[in-house]
């Protein structure tokens, strides 16, 4: 199965009088959260800007998909029976990204646990077999020592989105929240 990549769509941004009118508000976290609109071939995916949170359809996923900062569609990918978008929550300094799978179908969609080790540098491949897999260097927050960090940075997390929907980190399944 080939696993095609497209770029994330978004809906048009705000206006030059929007933004200006936010600023003067001194709303930083109403102005850091545009609306996005990913559309796929079984449905639109978008973020409400008043609870931050993931909508298919109009309707919150649960658990919910929310963001400690901005959610995105970091990537788009499509195969023959199902459209999976990667969805991005790029957040603060002590955690500066978080990742989820939404795969959407026909009959309807499903999600992955969020995942990530909060590194904000992913690398991002497909495989002949419909699996994709998300890499990043292990992360240390600001708060950690030098020596943390070159730890954490010599880690490598190597997350797996099976043709299945599973998902495995170094070969261990994710397990939903509870």
């Amino acid at each position: 199965m080939t696993l095609r990549s497209t770029p994330a769509r978004r809906a048009p941004a705000l206006g030059l009088l929007m933004a200006a009118a936010l600023l003067t508000l001194g709303s930083p976290r109403a102005f850091a959260q545009d609306t996005a609109t990913i559309t796929t071939r079984f449905g639109t995916l978008q973020v409400d800007d008043t609870s931050n949170e993931l909508q298919y359809r109009g309707r919150p996923f649960m658990p919910p998909i929310a963001g400690d900062g901005r959610l995105s569609a970091l990537r788009t990918f499509q195969a023959a029976d199902r459209d999976i978008v990667l969805v991005q929550d790029l957040a603060g300094t002590a955690c500066p990204a978080q990742f989820t799978f939404v795969t959407l179908r026909r009959e309807g969609v499903t999600r992955t646990p969020t995942f990530g080790s909060c590194s904000d540098s992913a690398q991002i491949r497909t495989g002949s077999n419909g699996t994709i897999t998300v890499t990043m260097p292990g992360f240390a927050g600001p708060s950690e020592s030098s020596a943390e960090h070159r730890r954490a940075a010599s880690r490598r997390h190597v997350f797996v989105l099976a043709a299945d929907g599973t998902l495995t980190e170094n070969g261990k399944p994710v397990p939903l929240p509870r």
